[in-house]
């Protein structure tokens, strides 16, 4: 699921024409675990103020929630 959402979510926000980037952790430990949330808000922060938006209003999450559904409606096998 967590996966799908992950799909879902870049792809509503690539469809909107906004960057989309992943970063990966090898180990969830408490400091670079706290590293990363400031540096994903810090971002999120400068990233809508150069472009304009409100980063904070969840821009594209009922196209996400679309994508989602229709990713679990189909049959896997």
């Amino acid at each position: 699921l967590l996966e799908i959402e992950l799909q879902a979510t870049r792809g509503a926000l690539q469809a909107a024409g906004r960057p989309t980037g992943l970063w990966t952790l090898r180990a969830l430990e408490e400091s670079p675990l706290g590293e990363l949330y400031y540096s994903w808000c810090l971002l999120t922060a400068l990233t809508g103020y150069f472009l304009k938006v409100n980063p904070f209003d969840q821009p594209g999450v009922e196209d996400t929630k679309k994508a989602i559904r229709l990713t679990l409606s189909k049959p896997r096998g």
